[in-house]
């Protein structure tokens, strides 16, 4: 039985899970320790500011991910696909509700500027700019999602998926 040869996209695919998910955990050790240290000097702080509680990053789930898709199996690839789905959703969703945002919030922002006595013009620059910044990250991860989740249905990395179960011959010597 020939070993099974792993395309250099979905080793690519395998490790953006891998540090996407090594990121995740990052941040959540990070939130841990801020709690952490919020709690127990909590009297050396003048201000009393305090920037979150710890919780539980999904995209740790990452990690294993990206270990089953590196080794082939086909319950590790459904997991890759679901959990793309879902952050497709979330681009979707996060660009409805930061377009509506925009549009309602651009008048209220005037109104509120006013009130304060900055002039609009000077506000409306730095809108546009963190609209634009926003806009092109979302199309960034956009596009990645899309990107991974076009590898992870091709006709040859399904192949090798099912191939576990004993489903398909592989002949995969063009790679």
């Amino acid at each position: 039985m020939e070993p099974k040869l792993m395309p250099r996209d979905l080793k690519l695919v395998a490790i953006l899970f891998i540090i996407f998910g090594i990121l995740s955990a990052i941040d959540v050790l990070l939130s841990l320790l801020n709690s952490l240290l919020h709690l127990n000097f909590k009297h050396y702080f003048s201000y009393g500011f305090y920037l979150g509680t710890p919780y539980l990053n999904l995209g740790v789930l990452q990690i294993p991910i990206g270990f089953g898709l590196l080794s082939l199996k086909q319950r590790w690839h459904r997991w890759a696909i679901i959990y793309l789905k879902v952050a497709i959703a979330l681009v979707i969703f996060f660009l409805l509700f930061f377009c509506i945002g925009f549009i309602l919030g651009a008048s209220t922002l005037k109104i509120s500027l006013q009130k304060v006595g900055v002039a609009p013009h000077e506000m409306a620059i730095w809108s546009v700019a963190g609209a634009i910044i926003l806009l092109t990250l979302l199309t960034l991860w956009m596009t990645l999602t899309l990107w991974m989740y076009r590898v992870l249905n091709k006709s040859s990395t399904l192949e090798l998926f099912n191939a576990d179960n004993g489903i398909v011959a592989l002949n995969l010597r063009n790679g």
